[in-house]
């Protein structure tokens, strides 16, 4: 699972659903972290928050977390989910498929299916 985390630096194993500081609730710039919920949340990846010059924000905003089940597919239907992140000089989009494809686009590109 990967999920949204103010303090992913700090070593709390913890999801975040709520606005903390500058950061939205969907905004992920805060931070996010790579679990294995099945393994007591085992952490295999830490992102701290990116610089203020940087965004990444959830659409649709309520997307709090991505999950993919033990065959690598999203669990739960997320196909058209995706983190924007903007920036000088431009916005990307980061994707995911229903089979677990992840892909970076220019943010006005609809996301593929």
């Amino acid at each position: 699972m990967i999920c949204r985390s103010v303090n992913a630096e700090s070593g709390a194993n913890i999801c975040h659903t709520k606005t903390s500081g500058d950061n939205s609730s969907s905004d992920w710039g805060s931070g996010w972290i790579v679990i294995v919920p099945s393994e007591n949340n085992l952490v295999l990846l830490r992102q701290g928050a990116l610089s203020a010059k940087v965004y990444a924000q959830a659409k649709p905003t309520t997307r709090r977390f991505i999950a993919y089940n033990r065959v690598d597919t999203p669990a739960g239907s997320l196909a058209g989910a995706r983190l924007i992140f903007g920036y000088k000089g431009g916005n990307r989009a980061v994707c995911t498929t229903r089979t677990g494809c992840i892909r970076v686009i220019l943010d006005a590109v609809k996301c593929p299916a």
